[in-house]
């Protein structure tokens, strides 16, 4: 045992030198990393914001109840959110939407208060311009929603107007018509009620720089395990060959490299974490809260990539060629995993195959303990691949040598 712990020394202090001369390539990596994520995370977000309807209202002067009904209908939130009214002249509504600083005009005629008191069906007037963007569209669905919400109101303040005439009632037809318009428009203020706010997101339960801020820190974690290839190198089967001599037999010595590679990867994760961290918490940024099962759960992930890089270095023979091919592997899993680009924009039939593979699950387990408070059971599945990876690995090693 003795043995095994000095090699393993020895391995580690190796490393802790070579990655030392790369450290600047490491932190030049970092950098570009990080500006490459702002810049996809800016990227969604701008694509993720509906842009709101500029709409120009005309109202006449003397229609002062309607304008008070604009406002208070534009400080709803579920108006708020779509479009923003601006009250203007019938010229200066024309002039903006020539000019592409409005997207549609709502023209009030005179006397529409009035008409709409005393039954008479005087319209509004909607114009568009005759190529209409998405959000535009949208804004004139849920406008014609709403319309047709008031016209199923005044048919049935018309419908028990009518029964009136047949049936007496306890007030007048006056009173009656004021009574039923209000108990109508409070339902109507009520309808925001009825329905369950969720947010549907491409990022799931997690904002998107929350996302992408995991996504670099895997990023950088796989891109280091490549520098584990001088592990592999054919000068070192000579000193290997010594140890077996010595009872080391060649799966511990694979063990060795798989635990190596961990501590490292483990130390270099918590050093970006705790910087990240420590960086939010002096600009005042709550984003990245600190959670202390994030050690451990650095630990284990890296304990996953240990063994995962293990196993294709073995496979991979020559250091170049393995490096190579690592390298490519990464690049296939971290462009199906939904790392760079979320599963949600893929076919079906590729983010189904996503899912199978080992970064799917660091991913989703590195979301779960940093921002949502659980793994949700990811880390069964990380412990099966550690599993499978450190005995396939182990095994691989021992027939190449």
């Amino acid at each position: 045992m003795k043995i095994f712990w000095t090699y393993f020394y020895l391995e580690w202090k190796k490393s802790i030198q070579i990655l030392g001369k790369s450290l600047l390539g490491l932190l030049l990596l970092v950098c570009l990393l990080i500006v490459g994520v702002v810049a996809i995370s800016n990227f969604f977000l701008e694509a993720q914001t509906f842009n709101k309807v500029q709409v120009a209202v005309v109202i006449p002067e003397e229609e002062t109840l309607v304008r008070q009904a604009a406002d208070f209908a534009t400080a709803m939130e579920s108006v708020e959110s779509i479009c923003q009214l601006h009250y203007c002249s019938e010229k200066e509504a024309w002039k903006g939407i020539e000019e592409g600083e409005v997207q549609a005009i709502i023209d009030i005629p005179e006397n529409f208060y009035a008409d709409v008191y005393s039954g008479i069906n005087t319209p509004a007037l909607l114009y568009l311009p005759a190529e209409s963007d998405l959000n535009t569209q949208i804004f004139c669905e849920l406008l014609s929603q709403a319309v047709s919400l008031l016209q199923h109101s005044e048919a049935g303040v018309y419908a028990a107007l009518a029964a009136e005439r047949v049936w007496e009632a306890g007030m007048d037809r006056a009173s009656m018509g004021d009574f039923l318009a209000k108990e109508y428009a409070l339902e109507l203020l009520k309808r925001e009620k009825v329905f369950d706010e969720n947010v549907l997101s491409a990022t799931g339960e997690l904002k998107t720089e929350e996302y992408y801020l995991t996504a670099a820190l895997l990023l950088i974690l796989l891109i280091s395990g490549l520098l584990f290839g001088f592990l592999y190198q054919p000068k070192n089967r000579a000193v290997e060959d010594k140890l077996v001599m010595y009872g080391l037999k060649a799966k511990k010595v694979a063990l060795v490299k798989i635990l190596t590679m961990t501590v490292l990867l483990w130390l270099e994760a918590l050093c970006i974490y705790l910087a990240v961290w420590g960086v939010f918490h002096l600009t005042g940024w709550q984003g990245l809260p600190f959670q202390m099962e994030v050690i451990p759960g650095l630990g284990l992930i890296s304990l996953a990539m240990g063994a995962w890089l293990h196993l294709w270095f073995s496979l991979g023979g020559k250091t170049v060629q393995s490096t190579v091919m690592i390298l490519g592997i990464n690049l296939l899993m971290i462009l199906c995993c939904g790392l760079l680009i979320p599963v949600a924009y893929f076919p079906e039939g590729l983010a189904a195959a996503g899912k199978v593979l080992p970064l799917y699950y660091w991913s989703s387990y590195l979301q779960g303990i940093m921002f949502i408070g659980g793994a949700g059971g990811q880390e069964l599945f990380i412990l099966l691949q550690i599993a499978v990876c450190t005995g396939l690995g182990a095994f691989v090693y021992e027939k190449i040598r």
